[in-house]
């Protein structure tokens, strides 16, 4: 006697799920995060270090000042032509015991209301610790084209006998702490009160009597690729 059994259709087992892709995306997460976490230590270690050599070494900012000068001529031709000699002794300071200076490049400008009518490079150096260095640049010219707005000062500071001139320095550098070279660039302004020269005045001040002047300084910290592009 056949009895009829309840018949039962084998499930299928469910699809597998892939882990593969998942692992991969698992695993990159984890190794960029790895690197995250080893890059902010290497800065975090660095960061402490730089203040802790700051401290001991205490950097102090190289001192400029424009120790004397001479204006010999300074007048204006026709169609406004400047003409002109002027000669300066800048004087550079570094007042740190333990850091020394590299000047890469060192450029001397003479500007007269907004206008640069000189300019002239001057001998790179290395200047050591507890350092002075006297440079001397010289600007000598005639025929530089003063605008009209350049010429009415000029001719107003010709009558109250003192000319405003800006003597800048423009140099590239590097600071040498130890085995550490680390490239900057510095500018420094010198406001000159030049007498008028003798001869072009009825009763003109002595032109070598171009007060001393303290220099102020513009410091800009430069990358090593930005370091030596042309200005």
């Amino acid at each position: 006697m056949e009895v009829n059994r309840p018949h039962y259709d084998r499930l299928a087992p469910p699809p597998e799920k892939s882990q593969h892709a998942g692992g991969e995306d698992s695993g990159f997460c984890c190794f960029v995060f790895t690197l995250l976490k080893i890059a902010a230590s290497i800065f975090l270690i660095l960061f402490i270090i730089a203040i802790i050599l700051w401290f001991v070494v205490n950097p102090k900012d190289v001192k400029v000042n424009v120790e004397d000068a001479a204006l010999t001529q300074f007048n204006l031709a026709g169609n406004n032509l400047l003409h002109y000699n002027l000669t300066v002794a800048v004087r550079l300071r570094n007042p740190n015991e333990k850091l020394g200076v590299y000047y890469d490049s060192v450029e001397a400008r003479a500007v007269y209301n907004g206008s640069r009518f000189g300019s002239t490079n001057l001998p790179v150096f290395f200047q050591g610790h507890v350092n002075t260095t006297i440079l001397r640049p010289a600007f000598q010219g005639s025929g530089f084209p003063l605008g009209e707005a350049a010429a009415e000062t000029f001719e107003m500071e010709k009558a109250t006998g003192i000319y405003n001139i800006d003597v800048q320095l423009r140099v590239k550098i590097r600071i040498k702490a130890g085995f550490l070279k680390i490239p900057a660039k510095k500018e420094f302004d010198c406001w000159l009160k030049a007498p008028v020269p003798a001869g072009e005045v009825s009763s003109p001040a002595p032109a070598n009597l171009i007060p001393r002047t303290e220099c102020a300084a513009d410091y800009l910290w430069y990358m090593f690729w930005k370091y030596w592009r042309k200005d």
